[in-house]
């Protein structure tokens, strides 16, 4: 059966270039594949539109990347319980693919519009994509289940009494981060007070809330996982090497990007290899993750500690991206990769659709 997969990218993000960048990528291997693919792309206002494959195939400095062309006649509307809709006709769709990193696309309100539909749809459940994506939730969770995390504190708003709290709880350096965003995004590596403030004003505007945690001195490592029910590829870890304080937006997708050294795998010892695939099952299992993710741990040097630092269930399929570098390291294809993929997303679909949602005899 020749599936129709719809493809979704761009939306309301600090990542929509990121997103447009993934999406073209992934478009060209599910043609190769063989699957027909339509395509929307969500402008930074969050209006759908139907994109032609041209839209998908261009480039920019040598990097492949998708536009979106806004035709007021190729709006889409989504109805629940039907589906997708462009100037009256029904969308097919077998299985949609979201590429769209951080808000409105990583955070779970998308996967929940997709519930709605419903229609099967890749990567975690709208639980699972929210919780992963409030650093602050994940960290409950994975402290509940026994998970090392550093030590680590929400702010609400900036005033002197949490920056007191944060001196007396805190040894500099110190990590500021939005609460809820991705790629490092209104992140700062603060190393003395007097730092602090301009930081966490940076980071408030980003997402509305801050989180404070200790910075490690180590190796930043991270391991990708696919799969489902204790069924799961887990790669070898990878390690980012940068000159910069950390791995900022600038070193991932800037002028930076050639500083940066993406080791996929890492060099490491066997044991810390096993150690950290057990942490990323057990924090991908903890959060109820299902479909795929990237879980991001530090390395202590003087204990030789593992700990968790962030997951990320919408990971990038741009050509630096570690994600698809460590799943390729591991001997799986980009195809076989998006072909189990699409089989999960249909399998946790079957299931889901055999819980029983309301009373018998209603």
């Amino acid at each position: 059966m020749n599936k129709q997969i719809l493809l979704i990218y761009g939306g309301k993000s600090g990542e929509h270039k990121v997103s447009c960048v993934s999406a073209a990528s992934i478009f060209s291997e599910l043609i190769n594949l063989g699957y027909t693919v339509s395509c929307i792309g969500i402008t930074e206002d969050n209006i759908m539109y139907m994109q032609t494959p041209d839209m998908l195939r261009n480039k920019k400095n040598g990097t492949l990347f998708a536009a979106i062309k806004e035709n007021e006649e190729n709006i889409v509307s989504v109805i629940p319980g039907k589906g997708f809709y462009c100037m009256g006709n029904k969308l097919p769709v077998d299985v949609i693919f979201p590429v769209i990193h951080g808000s409105y696309g990583e955070d779970g309100r998308l996967q929940g519009l997709f519930d709605f539909l419903p229609i099967p749809y890749i990567g975690c459940n709208s639980f699972s994509s929210c919780l992963g994506f409030s650093k602050y939730s994940a960290k409950i969770f994975w402290e509940k289940s026994n998970l090392p995390v550093v030590p680590y504190l929400l702010v609400n708003e900036i005033n002197p009494e949490i920056t007191d709290e944060i001196n007396n709880k805190f040894v500099y350096p110190l990590f500021v981060k939005p609460e809820s965003s991705g790629s490092s995004l209104g992140v700062s590596k603060v190393s003395h007070p007097e730092e602090l403030y301009a930081a966490m004003v940076s980071a408030i505007k980003v997402s509305g809330r801050i989180l404070i945690e200790q910075a490690i001195e180590g190796r930043e490592i991270e391991c990708s996982i696919f799969g489902s029910n204790e069924d799961y590829f887990i790669s070898d870890p990878g390690e980012i090497i940068t000159n910069q304080q950390f791995y900022t937006y600038e070193a991932k997708y800037g002028k930076k990007r050639e500083t940066t050294i993406i080791a996929a795998p890492a060099d490491l010892p066997e044991i810390l290899k096993q150690d950290a695939a057990n942490l990323t099952v057990r924090a991908f299992n903890s959060i109820y993750c299902n479909g795929l993710a990237r879980v991001d741990m530090f390395f202590e040097s003087s204990t030789g500690k593992l700990y968790l630092n962030e997951i990320n269930t919408s990971p990038g399929f741009t050509d630096i991206s570690m994600f698809i570098k460590l799943v390729e390291a591991g001997g799986v294809s980009w195809g076989t990769l998006l072909d189990k993929l699409i089989a999960l997303a249909e399998s946790e679909f079957r299931d889901s659709q055999l819980l029983q949602t309301k009373k018998a005899g209603v």
